[in-house]
């Protein structure tokens, strides 16, 4: 049976917050009415620099430069299976505003705070082991790494299907 809450507590006469046990059991009735959610994510923290002295007068003039920087990144994923063909995957993601190039946050602005976004959400789609549909902000694209038409961090809105034939060897 479950202890008396505060409310019932409060009829009774005595004001009593709620256990730490109980307040354990509605998070987790409630999260089983979503289904298994699965946590994830990764923080990046990357330190690069510049440093070049100026040329002598008798060079080409090149003056003297100095950068050294340090960037993070901040990623929460958020999956859980609708059903056991259909599943859904979304990401929340530090980036600045005004370059959508990258989701790296440098540490220029002291007081600035840094906003999430929505990076990656999909519904995938997988009746069988040969067929996937995925559709939203889908996976990049071209995330072999033989391209360099866009960063790893991009991610475009659209639809994407995947078959995959298995070939049989020949006798």
């Amino acid at each position: 049976s479950v202890p008396a809450t505060s409310t019932q507590n409060a009829a009774a006469g005595t004001t009593q917050a709620p256990t730490v046990e109980q307040r354990l059991a509605k998070v987790e009735e409630q999260t089983l009415k979503v289904g298994p959610l699965r946590v994830s994510g990764d923080f990046r923290l990357r330190w690069d620099g510049i440093f070049r002295s100026a040329t002598a007068p008798s060079d080409p003039p090149a003056t003297h430069i100095q950068n050294s920087r340090a960037r993070y990144r901040f990623r929460l994923n958020l999956d859980t299976d609708i059903y056991k063909t259909l599943s859904f995957h979304s990401q929340l993601s530090t980036g600045p505003i005004n370059n959508p190039l990258t989701s790296d946050q440098d540490f220029s602005a002291v007081e600035a705070r840094h906003p999430l976004f929505i990076s990656e959400a999909w519904i995938d789609y997988h009746p069988t082991k040969e067929v996937q549909l995925q559709g939203g902000r889908v996976l990049e694209a071209f995330a072999d790494n033989s391209r360099f038409l866009f960063d790893d961090d991009i991610r475009f809105n659209g639809f994407n299907e995947k078959y995959v034939m298995h070939l049989k060897k020949n006798s």
